[in-house]
């Protein structure tokens, strides 16, 4: 997604929102089903 932004294709995307998740929204809802806490949806 960054290399994308960064790119001259994206001079036309404006107010869009992405999902960048790396590949959880992919893997339906049991992709978390694994994961014990949110820790991971913090910086």
């Amino acid at each position: 997604m960054i290399a994308f932004l960064a790119g001259d294709d994206a001079a036309y995307v404006t107010g869009a929102s992405w999902a960048v998740d790396g590949g959880m929204l992919c893997m339906g809802p049991m992709a978390g089903s694994h994961l014990d806490s949110d820790d991971w949806r913090r910086p």
